[in-house]
C-alpha cells in the first residue's frame, strides 16, 4: 500500500478511535449518573452555594471577603431568630466606604469576633469603638473593620502588610482570640520559626479551601479525575469536620471527657502537619479551641505554638513601626475559659493539673510584655463584669453585643491614655515613642 493510500485509512482510524472514546466516555458518565444521582444533586447545589458565598480564595492569606456584597446572617437564640444584614465596601472591608480624609484612622484586624456577622455594625466591636473614640472629638476618627471569619494572627499580618500603604492607618489593632489563634497559625502553614527564632515564610502556596473552590465540573468523570490528581500531588486540604461542629453541647461529664480526647487527637494531627513541613491540610473554616496548649502547656506542640505566636507578633509590631503606625494587641478570652455555656469548659478542664483559666490570655500578654508591645488583656475586666453575660449561649463561642461594647469602652480608654495626640492628629513624637510603653 502506497503512502498516499495510507492517509485516508489513518484519518478514518483516527475518527473511529475518537468516536469510540467519546462513546465510552458518555456511556461511563451516564452509568455514573444513574448509580450516583445524589452526586449530581450535590454538585449542582455546591455551584449555587459558591455563587452566594461572601468569601473568596486569596493566594497570599488564604481567604478574603468579597468586595461589594450584602448578606444576612441568621442566628437562633433565647429570644428567637436574630437576623443581621451586613455588607462589605468596594475594598472588601465590612461597613461603609472608607473616608477620604478622616481625622485619624484606626484599623482592627482579627477573626469572626471582629467581622461580627452576628451583630449589627453599630453594635460590633469596631462600631462601638468608633462611637466611644468620637465622643467629644473635634475631628472624626474612622475605625475600619478589617476582620475576616477564621483569620489567625499570621493572616492578619499579611493582610495588614498588603493594605497599610493604601489605607495609611494611624493605629492598628491586632485582635487575638485566646481560643484558637495559636492553632490557626500552626494550621495555615504560612509561617514557621526559623533556626534563629525569627519568623520565616514557608513559601508553600496555600491550596484553595474546599468551600471556596471554583464551580466543579458537572461531569462525574472529570470530578473523579480531579480528586485523583489532587491526591497524587498532595496539595489538597482535608475536609475533616471541626470538633466544635461535631458537638458544642455535650451534657454529661463522660461525653465532655470524650470530646476533650477527640480535640487533643485533632490537635496532634494538626501539629504533625506543621512539624513535618507539609502544606496546609485543614480547612480555614475548621478552627477550634487550643486544647493542647491549654491542658498540656509544656508539650512540644504547645511550645511550638507559643514560639510561632511570638515571632508573628514581633514581626507585626516591627512592620507597623516601620510604616509609622502605632500597634496595639487586643486579647480576647475564650468563652470556654470564662463561661459554662459550652461543653467542654473550664469546669471540665480542671481535671488537668496544669490548666489555668487565664493561661491562653496570659501567654499572649507575656509575649507582648517581653516584646514591649502595647496590649489590652480583657480577661481581668471580663472576669469582673459577669462573663456569662458577655458571650453568646449555646452553639456560639463569640462575644455578644454586651461583650463587644465592654471591650470597645476599655480599648477607647486605653487609646486615649496612650495615643490621644495621635487620634487628634497633633502627634509630634516619633513612632518608636508611640509603640513602646
Amino acid at each position: 500500500m502506497s503512502s498516499t493510500s495510507r492517509i485516508p485509512k489513518l484519518i478514518a482510524d483516527s475518527f473511529t478511535s475518537i468516536a469510540v472514546a467519546l462513546l465510552l466516555f458518555f456511556l461511563t458518565e451516564s452509568v455514573l449518573r444513574i448509580l450516583y444521582p445524589e452526586k449530581v444533586l450535590e454538585i449542582a447545589t455546591a455551584r449555587l452555594e459558591l455563587q452566594d458565598l461572601a468569601y473568596e480564595h486569596n493566594p497570599r492569606y488564604v481567604v478574603a471577603l468579597k468586595p461589594g456584597v450584602t448578606k444576612t446572617f441568621a442566628q437562633s437564640g433565647d429570644e428567637g431568630v436574630r437576623r443581621v444584614q451586613w455588607k462589605t465596601n468596594k475594598d472588601g472591608f465590612r461597613g461603609a466606604e472608607l473616608m477620604s480624609r478622616p481625622g485619624a484612622r484606626v484599623m482592627v484586624y482579627g477573626d469572626s469576633n471582629i467581622q461580627a456577622r452576628f451583630s449589627p455594625a453599630d453594635r460590633s466591636y469596631p462600631g462601638r469603638l468608633a462611637r466611644y473614640l468620637n465622643r467629644g472629638q473635634g475631628t472624626e476618627i474612622e475605625v475600619v473593620n478589617a476582620g475576616v471569619v477564621g483569620f489567625g494572627p499570621d493572616q492578619s499580618l499579611l493582610k495588614f502588610l498588603t493594605e497599610v500603604d493604601r489605607c495609611q492607618p494611624d493605629i492598628v489593632i491586632f485582635h487575638m482570640f485566646a481560643d484558637n489563634d495559636f492553632g490557626d497559625a500552626i494550621r495555615n502553614r504560612l509561617f514557621e520559626v526559623g533556626p534563629n527564632g525569627e519568623l520565616a515564610e514557608t513559601g508553600l502556596q496555600p491550596a484553595v479551601d474546599p468551600l471556596l473552590r471554583g464551580p466543579e465540573s458537572r461531569l462525574l468523570i472529570a470530578r473523579a479525575a480531579t480528586k485523583a490528581w489532587d491526591r497524587l500531588r498532595g496539595g489538597t486540604i482535608e475536609t475533616e469536620k471541626a470538633v466544635d461542629d461535631l458537638s458544642f453541647q455535650n451534657t454529661s461529664v463522660i461525653e465532655a471527657a470524650k470530646n476533650i480526647e477527640a480535640r487533643l487527637a485533632l490537635s496532634a494531627r494538626e501539629f504533625e502537619v506543621y512539624r513535618s513541613g507539609y502544606a496546609k491540610r485543614h480547612s480555614h473554616f475548621a478552627d477550634h479551641y487550643d486544647i493542647d496548649l491549654s491542658l498540656h502547656p509544656t508539650s512540644e506542640s504547645a511550645r511550638a505554638k507559643v514560639a510561632l505566636m511570638a515571632a508573628i507578633l514581633k514581626e507585626a509590631a516591627a512592620a507597623a513601626a516601620g510604616k509609622g503606625v502605632a500597634f496595639v494587641v487586643l486579647i480576647q478570652p475564650s468563652s470556654r475559659d470564662m463561661t459554662t455555656h459550652l461543653r467542654p469548659n473550664y469546669e471540665d478542664f480542671r481535671e488537668y493539673g496544669q490548666y489555668r483559666q487565664d493561661f491562653l490570655t496570659g501567654t499572649i500578654d507575656e509575649i507582648c510584655d517581653r516584646l514591649r508591645i502595647h496590649r489590652i488583656n480583657l480577661f481581668p475586666v471580663f472576669a469582673e463584669n459577669d462573663p456569662e453575660a458577655l458571650f453568646f449561649g449555646t452553639n456560639n463561642d463569640h462575644w455578644n453585643d454586651k461583650g463587644q461594647d465592654l471591650a470597645a469602652r476599655v480599648t477607647a480608654q486605653y487609646l486615649r491614655e496612650h495615643f490621644d495626640e495621635l487620634l487628634a492628629g497633633t502627634a509630634s513624637e516619633s513612632i518608636s515613642d508611640k509603640v513602646t510603653p
